[in-house]
């Protein structure tokens, strides 16, 4: 993914925010390197996550200030919202995607993607 800015003469872009998943599998660390997501077009993934059965979330910038929960559901898209709960993982292997805007969360099937 290519970003380009225009921007005015001593001005600077907003960074783009980081996000890492969560949960009892890594203690709650929100700045678990292990657990960060890349930036893939209009998404933020992590591939081949092993769900414990257990909560999930998503936090940005490695804290707790924006962290984004829900309901699971597999293969489907998940809405999330700003503190929202934690997400029971059924127990399995998955290919995680956070929209960019960060308000849904796809736990699929490995190697399929969110339909669009």
């Amino acid at each position: 993914l290519s970003v380009y800015y225009f921007m005015e003469v001593g001005k600077s872009p907003v960074p783009e925010k980081t996000w890492h998943m969560v949960g009892n599998f890594n203690n709650w660390n929100p700045g678990d390197a292990a657990y960060k997501m890349t930036s893939e077009g209009d998404y933020f993934v992590f591939k081949n996550f092993t769900a414990n059965g257990k909560g999930v979330k998503f936090v940005a910038d490695a804290n707790w200030n924006v962290n984004r929960g829900g309901s699971f559901k597999a293969n489907t898209a998940i809405s999330l919202t700003q503190g929202g709960a934690d997400m029971m993982v059924t127990a399995g292997t998955y290919d995680v995607y956070l929209s960019a805007d960060a308000k849904k969360g796809y736990f699929m099937t490995p190697g399929t993607t969110p339909a669009n």
